[in-house]
């Protein structure tokens, strides 16, 4: 039983992202949701990743895939611990996947 109602949470989500992302963020926001849940996470952690996404996408007025380094840096400092691992996951998500897109 989901106490926190995740599921719901995430379908919100993906309203937000239908919403506000352009088509090319939409894809690689799909294919990073589904490699995460094929990796194994629960929804609460694919919302933790997903919703940082959502809102870079927007600061920036970019493609994901079209993102520096030093744009994420900006966003997550590095003395954040969670905001490290989340940088370190999309910079490897993204370079890994880059050819896809």
């Amino acid at each position: 039983m989901d106490i926190h109602n995740f599921e719901h949470k995430i379908k919100r989500l993906w309203e937000r992202v239908d919403e506000q992302c352009s088509d090319k963020n939409k894809k690689i926001l799909k294919k990073f949701e589904s490699e995460l849940y094929a990796n194994g996470l629960s929804n609460a952690r694919i919302m933790i990743y997903i919703e940082p996404l959502l809102v870079i996408s927007k600061r920036f007025k970019k493609n994901l895939i079209d993102l520096s380094k030093d744009d994420l840096k900006r966003l997550f400092p590095d003395s954040t611990i969670s905001g490290s691992k989340i940088l370190g996951l999309i910079q490897s998500f993204v370079v890994t996947k880059q050819n896809e897109f």
